[in-house]
């Protein structure tokens, strides 16, 4: 299914500016195939002069922007309070100070390039122009994804496995 459907999932996340885990990716790509095999009976019954609603429409609900982070949505926290959550893990974790000082330097500059420490207000697009603009200022391709994004990426996904259990007001990212 990922040689068929992945390419679409990522198009698909991309698009709605998006970042999940392999978890939800795998999930979506299940989905992508139940809904296109649904599609395809519907078009075949088309082609064969049934034009009745389609019974498997009503199974997706409308898409909504807030359905997208609902506890980011609801929570008040900072980018600054994510990484401080993450950080009591990755000690915990045994995880090398000289990882979470890189860490914590990558956190401050994304949240002074955004002009602000709100998480709820972080989409895909600040990412990429964050990584262009890093580019552009010289840093090599490898620092920036082996460095930067890869500490977002810890980071942010960290607030997304932890939501719930987080007692600091955490919240997904």
């Amino acid at each position: 299914m990922e040689e068929r459907f992945g390419a679409m999932a990522d198009a698909l996340l991309t698009a709605q500016g998006i970042i999940t885990d392999a978890h939800s990716r795998c999930a979506l790509i299940e989905e992508l195939e139940r809904s296109l095999t649904q599609a395809a009976r519907k078009l075949q019954r088309n082609a064969e002069g049934d034009y009745r609603p389609d019974p498997d429409a009503s199974r997706f609900p409308k898409w909504s922007r807030e359905a997208e982070t609902p506890s980011l949505r609801s929570r008040s926290s900072t980018i600054n309070s994510i990484f401080e959550g993450w950080k009591l893990e990755a000690i915990a974790a045994h995880l090398s100070q000289k990882t979470i000082k890189e860490y914590q330097s990558v956190i401050v500059r994304f949240a002074r390039f955004l002009g602000h420490d709100d998480p709820r207000r972080v989409s895909t697009s600040d990412v990429v122009r964050w990584k262009d603009k890093r580019l552009a200022d010289g840093c090599s391709a490898k620092t920036v994804k082996d460095s930067d994004l890869s500490a977002l990426k810890s980071v942010f996904g960290w607030a997304e496995r932890n939501h719930a259990s987080c007692r600091q007001a955490l919240p997904r990212a």
